[in-house]
């Protein structure tokens, strides 16, 4: 399962952790009703992307949240608005990843 991966919560993290701890991440994926317009959903994902560093100064772990990662999603299907700004930005849609709308 690519949406699950090594992580490190750092010594300091809560007041009781000492020290590193290391443990497993998963992935955020957002999720949208499939019957939302197509243009909708993708102005969100564009806007996510092109703001990124924005929603780093309130999430560090957002420096994650790139478009290639988008491989890292096994299980969820894209929302065809979704699908069209991965290939505009030449991203490569996982196979089957596609869900009618």
């Amino acid at each position: 399962m690519p949406e699950i991966s090594q992580s490190l919560i750092p010594a300091g993290a809560y007041r009781s952790l000492t020290r590193n701890y290391h443990t497993i991440g998963l992935y955020n994926f957002a999720i949208a009703h499939k019957d939302l317009p197509n243009d909708f959903i993708y102005k969100i994902v564009k806007e996510v992307f092109d703001n990124r560093e924005e929603l780093m100064k309130a999430q560090s772990s957002a420096k994650e949240t790139i478009p290639i990662n988008i491989d890292r999603d096994t299980m969820l299907p894209l929302h065809p608005g979704a699908v069209g700004y991965y290939r505009e930005a030449g991203i490569a849609v996982p196979p089957g990843a596609v869900v009618g709308n």
